[in-house]
């Protein structure tokens, strides 16, 4: 009996300590995320802070009172307005002419007018130009393709021989009868400020480029189909047909007025053979029926023919060679390969 007791004790002892321990084991588990949340936060703050100080003393070690002393040094380091050697580049000379298909060199350097001036408004420009003369060397191509010619020519290049800080803005870039030129701040200003006060009393917005009082732009706002926004005047949408009206009735009345000055004028030269229609000598039409021919004969030339005869055109406007007719160059041509077949029989 004794023994069965003490079993029995034993089992109850052991199935205490188990809840027990199982009690234990599922509290540990729920602190666990809570104390994972916390650490994780307490990092962020951690970071966020030093990011905060590293940003503060950054901008505090870069961004500070200018004294007069660093002023003097900034002024001091700009870099003079005076001519100075700069690249130019040649090929936009040439942009015209689809044969050249390299230029040497492509860049001179000449001396062009840079550097600072104390004002915003002030730019560096020259006061004395001068052009001076670059030979060139320039690849044709040619047919067939892997064919190349070269010639040689001379380009004007523009140098600034002095150069002075000026108005960026000069009078001729003002608005004739809108605006004048005010030297001491280089600008234009508009010359009717009443209507500039108005335009700012009724809450409007005044440009001063175009000197036109516009609607803020707060007022914006989309428009339906067949309506438009009036940025000007009423600042609000209005009927395209009623802004349009008068000057499509002016439009119409210009049209008819120039269909009726061509149906008289044509009328007037066709009677007195005026004009279009009047009569050419014998020797203008022989000439059109020569030009004619060439036109024809320039269609039918072969693709070696034709880039010879673009070569010489290219030539000729060089200055190295002289400008043929079609029917010079199909003579000169000519002459050229009867040469040829001569020399090979000999």
């Amino acid at each position: 009996m004794e023994r069965e007791a003490k079993t029995k004790k034993a089992q109850i002892h052991k199935q205490e300590y188990r809840k027990q321990l199982q009690k234990s084991e599922s509290k540990k588990a729920m602190n666990k995320p809570g104390q994972r949340a916390t650490t994780t936060k307490l990092f962020s703050f951690l970071l966020i802070l030093y990011l905060c100080l590293v940003l503060a003393c950054a901008s505090s070690s870069h961004v500070g009172e200018c004294l007069g002393e660093q002023q003097r040094q900034i002024f001091s380091s700009l870099p003079a307005c005076q001519a100075r050697p700069a690249l130019v580049d040649l090929r936009p000379v040439f942009h015209n002419h689809s044969q050249v298909m390299q230029v040497i060199p492509d860049h001179v350097a000449v001396d062009r007018c840079g550097g600072s001036c104390y004002g915003p408004a002030h730019t560096c420009s020259p006061m004395m130009k001068s052009v001076t003369m670059v030979q060139v060397m320039l690849v044709l191509s040619k047919w067939p393709h892997g064919e190349h010619e070269t010639l040689c020519t001379e380009v004007e290049v523009e140098v600034h021989d002095q150069c002075e800080c000026g108005c960026r803005i000069q009078p001729d870039q003002c608005l004739p009868g809108l605006q004048y030129y005010h030297q001491p701040s280089c600008r234009c200003i508009c010359s009717d400020s009443s209507a500039r006060y108005s335009c700012l009393r009724r809450g409007s917005v005044w440009d001063p480029d175009s000197c036109q009082c516009k609607c803020p732009a707060h007022s914006w706002q989309h428009c339906s189909t067949g309506y438009m926004f009036d940025y000007v005047s009423t600042c609000s949408c209005v009927q395209i047909s009623s802004t349009a009206s008068k000057s499509v009735l002016a439009a119409i009345f210009i049209v008819m007025a120039s269909i009726m000055v061509f149906v008289v004028g044509g009328f007037l030269m066709f009677r007195y053979k005026r004009g279009l229609f009047k009569e050419e000598p014998l020797l203008n039409k022989v000439g059109q029926e020569q030009s004619s021919a060439q036109r024809k004969r320039s269609i039918f030339m072969s693709q070696i023919s034709r880039s010879e005869f673009d070569t010489m055109h290219m030539r000729a406007k060089l200055g190295t060679e002289e400008l043929l007719t079609i029917f010079e160059f199909d003579k000169k041509r000519s002459s050229v390969q009867s040469q040829d077949t001569v020399e090979e029989d000999i």
